[in-house]
Protein backbone atom coordinates (compact mmCIF):
# COMPACT_ATOMS: atom_id res chain seq x y z
CA UNK A 1 0.00 0.00 0.00
CA UNK A 2 2.90 2.21 -0.73
CA UNK A 3 0.67 3.89 -2.98
CA UNK A 4 -2.00 6.01 -3.06
CA UNK A 5 -5.24 3.92 -2.28
CA UNK A 6 -7.79 3.81 -4.98
CA UNK A 7 -11.45 2.30 -4.90
CA UNK A 8 -14.05 0.57 -7.20
CA UNK A 9 -17.62 0.96 -6.93
CA UNK A 10 -19.86 -1.73 -7.32
CA UNK A 11 -23.84 -2.34 -8.47
CA UNK A 12 -25.74 -1.54 -6.03
CA UNK A 13 -27.20 -4.29 -3.75
CA UNK A 14 -31.06 -3.66 -2.95
CA UNK A 15 -31.88 -5.87 -0.87
CA UNK A 16 -31.18 -8.69 1.48
CA UNK A 17 -30.78 -12.51 0.38
CA UNK A 18 -31.39 -14.34 3.08
CA UNK A 19 -32.92 -13.97 7.20
CA UNK A 20 -30.66 -15.52 9.85
CA UNK A 21 -32.15 -16.94 12.77
CA UNK A 22 -33.78 -14.31 15.41
CA UNK A 23 -32.63 -13.96 18.72
CA UNK A 24 -35.25 -11.69 20.80
CA UNK A 25 -33.50 -11.34 23.92
CA UNK A 26 -29.81 -12.15 25.26
CA UNK A 27 -29.82 -15.03 26.76
CA UNK A 28 -28.41 -18.32 25.04
CA UNK A 29 -30.05 -20.74 23.72
CA UNK A 30 -29.57 -23.43 20.99
CA UNK A 31 -25.91 -23.08 20.92
CA UNK A 32 -25.86 -19.32 20.25
CA UNK A 33 -24.85 -17.27 22.78
CA UNK A 34 -25.81 -13.47 22.08
CA UNK A 35 -23.73 -10.97 22.72
CA UNK A 36 -25.36 -7.94 23.71
CA UNK A 37 -24.50 -4.17 24.78
CA UNK A 38 -23.59 -2.36 21.74
CA UNK A 39 -25.18 0.30 19.64
CA UNK A 40 -26.22 -0.59 16.31
CA UNK A 41 -23.42 -2.89 15.92
CA UNK A 42 -23.00 -2.93 11.93
CA UNK A 43 -19.96 -4.92 10.90
CA UNK A 44 -16.71 -6.50 12.45
CA UNK A 45 -13.29 -7.81 11.65
CA UNK A 46 -10.84 -9.90 13.37
CA UNK A 47 -7.47 -8.20 14.71
CA UNK A 48 -4.24 -9.80 13.90
CA UNK A 49 -3.76 -12.37 16.78
CA UNK A 50 -7.48 -13.27 17.05
CA UNK A 51 -7.88 -11.91 20.21
CA UNK A 52 -9.81 -8.83 19.73
CA UNK A 53 -12.76 -7.96 17.09
CA UNK A 54 -13.39 -4.67 16.29
CA UNK A 55 -17.03 -3.51 16.39
CA UNK A 56 -18.47 -0.92 14.03
CA UNK A 57 -21.68 0.35 16.22
CA UNK A 58 -23.41 2.89 13.68
CA UNK A 59 -25.31 6.42 14.66
CA UNK A 60 -29.00 5.85 13.65
CA UNK A 61 -29.79 9.82 13.69
CA UNK A 62 -27.85 12.53 14.32
CA UNK A 63 -29.11 12.24 18.09
CA UNK A 64 -26.04 9.81 18.46
CA UNK A 65 -22.50 9.24 17.69
CA UNK A 66 -20.99 6.29 16.03
CA UNK A 67 -17.95 4.70 16.87
CA UNK A 68 -15.11 1.89 16.62
CA UNK A 69 -15.41 -0.76 19.50
CA UNK A 70 -12.69 -3.28 20.70
CA UNK A 71 -14.01 -6.53 22.32
CA UNK A 72 -11.74 -9.19 23.32
CA UNK A 73 -13.09 -12.72 22.96
CA UNK A 74 -11.68 -14.29 26.04
CA UNK A 75 -13.13 -11.79 28.82
CA UNK A 76 -15.40 -9.34 26.91
CA UNK A 77 -13.60 -6.56 28.15
CA UNK A 78 -14.43 -3.41 26.04
CA UNK A 79 -12.56 -0.74 24.43
CA UNK A 80 -13.35 2.66 22.71
CA UNK A 81 -11.17 2.92 19.39
CA UNK A 82 -12.60 5.83 17.79
CA UNK A 83 -13.09 8.01 19.20
CA UNK A 84 -10.76 7.03 21.88
CA UNK A 85 -11.94 7.36 25.54
CA UNK A 86 -10.23 10.43 27.46
CA UNK A 87 -7.48 8.19 29.19
CA UNK A 88 -7.53 5.63 26.30
CA UNK A 89 -4.25 6.22 23.31
CA UNK A 90 -5.28 8.73 20.63
CA UNK A 91 -2.84 7.56 17.98
CA UNK A 92 -4.83 9.41 14.93
CA UNK A 93 -2.64 11.74 13.08
CA UNK A 94 -3.75 15.83 12.76
CA UNK A 95 -3.62 15.48 8.86
CA UNK A 96 -3.45 12.57 6.41
CA UNK A 97 -0.09 10.98 5.90
CA UNK A 98 1.44 10.23 2.61
CA UNK A 99 0.50 6.72 1.07
CA UNK A 100 -2.74 6.64 2.87
CA UNK A 101 -6.04 7.28 0.73
CA UNK A 102 -6.46 9.98 -2.00
CA UNK A 103 -4.47 13.33 -1.99
CA UNK A 104 -8.22 14.99 -2.21
CA UNK A 105 -8.87 14.15 1.65
CA UNK A 106 -9.39 17.36 3.64
CA UNK A 107 -8.32 15.93 7.13
CA UNK A 108 -9.81 13.80 9.96
CA UNK A 109 -13.38 12.68 10.35
CA UNK A 110 -15.58 14.90 12.50
CA UNK A 111 -15.49 13.05 15.77
CA UNK A 112 -19.19 14.33 16.98
CA UNK A 113 -20.87 13.35 13.68
CA UNK A 114 -18.92 9.98 12.97
CA UNK A 115 -21.13 7.35 11.36
CA UNK A 116 -19.27 4.06 10.39
CA UNK A 117 -21.17 1.42 8.88
CA UNK A 118 -18.75 -1.34 7.04
CA UNK A 119 -15.34 -1.65 7.62
CA UNK A 120 -12.46 -4.44 6.87
CA UNK A 121 -9.04 -5.14 8.02
CA UNK A 122 -5.57 -6.07 5.95
CA UNK A 123 -2.42 -7.30 7.32
CA UNK A 124 -0.58 -5.41 4.59
CA UNK A 125 -0.76 -1.82 5.33
CA UNK A 126 1.80 0.98 4.69
CA UNK A 127 3.10 0.01 8.28
CA UNK A 128 1.36 -2.83 9.17
CA UNK A 129 -2.14 -3.96 9.61
CA UNK A 130 -5.06 -1.20 8.35
CA UNK A 131 -8.68 -0.79 8.89
CA UNK A 132 -11.00 0.83 6.57
CA UNK A 133 -14.16 2.43 7.63
CA UNK A 134 -16.97 3.61 5.91
CA UNK A 135 -18.44 6.71 7.49
CA UNK A 136 -21.69 8.36 6.50
CA UNK A 137 -21.10 11.31 9.55
CA UNK A 138 -20.23 14.53 7.88
CA UNK A 139 -19.07 12.94 4.41
CA UNK A 140 -19.39 10.00 2.85
CA UNK A 141 -15.59 8.58 2.80
CA UNK A 142 -13.98 5.44 3.52
CA UNK A 143 -11.72 6.49 6.30
CA UNK A 144 -8.14 4.54 7.17
CA UNK A 145 -6.68 3.87 10.09
CA UNK A 146 -3.33 2.17 11.07
CA UNK A 147 -4.18 -0.87 13.99
CA UNK A 148 -1.13 -0.38 16.90
CA UNK A 149 -1.40 -1.30 20.32
CA UNK A 150 -1.34 0.86 23.74
CA UNK A 151 -2.19 -0.28 27.51
CA UNK A 152 -2.76 -3.48 27.24
CA UNK A 153 -5.23 -3.41 24.44
CA UNK A 154 -5.79 -2.08 20.56
CA UNK A 155 -5.61 0.78 19.31
CA UNK A 156 -6.43 2.99 16.30
CA UNK A 157 -4.49 5.81 14.37
CA UNK A 158 -6.27 8.09 11.84
CA UNK A 159 -4.30 7.63 9.06
CA UNK A 160 -6.57 9.25 5.75
CA UNK A 161 -9.57 8.85 3.81
CA UNK A 162 -10.65 8.02 0.45
CA UNK A 163 -13.78 10.67 -0.49
CA UNK A 164 -16.45 9.65 -2.74
CA UNK A 165 -18.12 11.24 -5.48
CA UNK A 166 -20.96 12.87 -4.61
CA UNK A 167 -24.70 11.77 -5.16
CA UNK A 168 -23.39 8.16 -3.36
CA UNK A 169 -24.61 6.32 -0.44
CA UNK A 170 -21.59 3.45 0.54
CA UNK A 171 -22.61 0.34 2.72
CA UNK A 172 -19.61 -2.02 2.63
CA UNK A 173 -15.89 -2.28 2.22
CA UNK A 174 -13.31 -4.53 1.38
CA UNK A 175 -9.84 -4.72 0.42
CA UNK A 176 -8.67 -5.54 -2.90
CA UNK A 177 -4.98 -5.43 -2.46
CA UNK A 178 -2.56 -3.90 -0.24
CA UNK A 179 -3.16 -0.68 -2.77
CA UNK A 180 -7.18 -0.48 -2.99
CA UNK A 181 -10.16 -1.08 -1.90
CA UNK A 182 -13.80 -1.88 -3.07
CA UNK A 183 -16.91 -0.28 -1.90
CA UNK A 184 -20.42 -1.25 -2.46
CA UNK A 185 -23.15 1.21 -2.94
CA UNK A 186 -26.42 0.76 -1.60
CA UNK A 187 -28.31 3.78 -3.45
CA UNK A 188 -28.15 4.14 -7.42
CA UNK A 189 -27.12 6.91 -8.80
CA UNK A 190 -29.44 9.29 -10.61
CA UNK A 191 -29.65 8.34 -14.35
CA UNK A 192 -30.03 4.60 -12.86
CA UNK A 193 -33.30 5.56 -10.79
CA UNK A 194 -34.54 7.34 -14.21
CA UNK A 195 -33.93 4.16 -15.99
CA UNK A 196 -36.46 1.97 -13.80
CA UNK A 197 -39.04 4.61 -14.06
CA UNK A 198 -42.25 3.75 -16.29
CA UNK A 199 -42.11 5.64 -19.71
CA UNK A 200 -45.41 6.71 -19.49
CA UNK A 201 -44.71 9.28 -16.84
CA UNK A 202 -42.39 11.09 -18.99
CA UNK A 203 -40.49 12.69 -16.25
CA UNK A 204 -39.15 16.10 -16.41
CA UNK A 205 -36.39 17.77 -14.76
CA UNK A 206 -38.51 21.11 -13.94
CA UNK A 207 -42.54 20.36 -13.66
CA UNK A 208 -42.10 16.41 -12.90
CA UNK A 209 -44.52 13.77 -13.05
CA UNK A 210 -47.84 14.08 -14.65
CA UNK A 211 -50.52 14.68 -11.72
CA UNK A 212 -52.60 11.84 -13.60
CA UNK A 213 -49.87 9.48 -13.25
CA UNK A 214 -49.46 6.56 -11.10
CA UNK A 215 -47.59 7.25 -7.77
CA UNK A 216 -44.11 5.79 -8.19
CA UNK A 217 -41.91 4.59 -5.36
CA UNK A 218 -38.59 3.28 -5.15
CA UNK A 219 -37.88 -0.09 -3.37
CA UNK A 220 -34.68 -0.12 -1.48
CA UNK A 221 -35.33 -3.40 0.56
CA UNK A 222 -37.57 -5.93 0.93
CA UNK A 223 -37.97 -8.29 4.27
CA UNK A 224 -39.97 -11.28 5.63
CA UNK A 225 -39.36 -9.91 9.19
CA UNK A 226 -40.61 -6.60 10.56
CA UNK A 227 -37.59 -5.99 12.80
CA UNK A 228 -35.19 -6.40 9.71
CA UNK A 229 -37.41 -3.74 7.57
CA UNK A 230 -37.10 -1.24 10.83
CA UNK A 231 -33.60 -1.51 11.16
CA UNK A 232 -32.97 -0.10 7.62
CA UNK A 233 -35.35 2.28 8.19
CA UNK A 234 -33.06 3.89 10.99
CA UNK A 235 -30.19 3.25 9.03
CA UNK A 236 -31.92 5.38 5.78
CA UNK A 237 -33.12 8.66 8.27
CA UNK A 238 -29.77 9.59 9.17
CA UNK A 239 -29.74 11.52 5.78
CA UNK A 240 -33.21 13.19 6.78
CA UNK A 241 -35.05 11.78 4.18
CA UNK A 242 -38.42 12.78 5.16
CA UNK A 243 -40.08 10.53 1.60
CA UNK A 244 -39.60 7.26 3.52
CA UNK A 245 -42.27 5.06 4.09
CA UNK A 246 -42.17 0.75 5.15
CA UNK A 247 -45.52 -1.13 4.04
CA UNK A 248 -46.45 -4.66 4.50
CA UNK A 249 -47.65 -7.30 1.48
CA UNK A 250 -48.95 -10.75 1.20
CA UNK A 251 -46.41 -12.75 -1.20
CA UNK A 252 -47.50 -16.26 -1.78
CA UNK A 253 -49.20 -16.16 1.55
CA UNK A 254 -46.22 -14.75 3.41
CA UNK A 255 -46.56 -11.06 4.80
CA UNK A 256 -43.63 -9.08 3.58
CA UNK A 257 -41.96 -6.12 4.78
CA UNK A 258 -41.02 -3.27 2.11
CA UNK A 259 -38.78 -0.37 2.61
CA UNK A 260 -39.70 2.47 0.07
CA UNK A 261 -38.29 6.01 -1.08
CA UNK A 262 -41.68 8.26 -2.59
CA UNK A 263 -43.49 8.93 -4.04
CA UNK A 264 -41.37 10.52 -6.72
CA UNK A 265 -42.29 13.28 -8.26
CA UNK A 266 -39.41 14.96 -10.05
CA UNK A 267 -35.99 14.30 -11.35
CA UNK A 268 -35.07 17.12 -8.40
CA UNK A 269 -36.45 14.81 -5.59
CA UNK A 270 -34.81 11.74 -7.12
CA UNK A 271 -31.16 13.68 -6.33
Amino acid sequence: MGRSLSFLLLVPLLACSSEPVVLTDCDARDGLTPICGFQNPEDLALLPGGAWIVVSQYAADESQTGSLVGFRLSDSRRVALFPPSPRGADLSAAAPLPGWGSPDCPGPPDRARFAPHGIDLTPSGPTGAALAVVNHGGREAVELFEVGYAHGGPALGWRGCIVLPPGLLPNDVAFLSPEGVVVTNIMPRLEEIEALLPEPLQLDPVKGIKPEATSVYLQIGAFSQKQNAEKLVKKIKILQLSDLRMHSTLRHGQEIFKVQLGPITSLHQVE
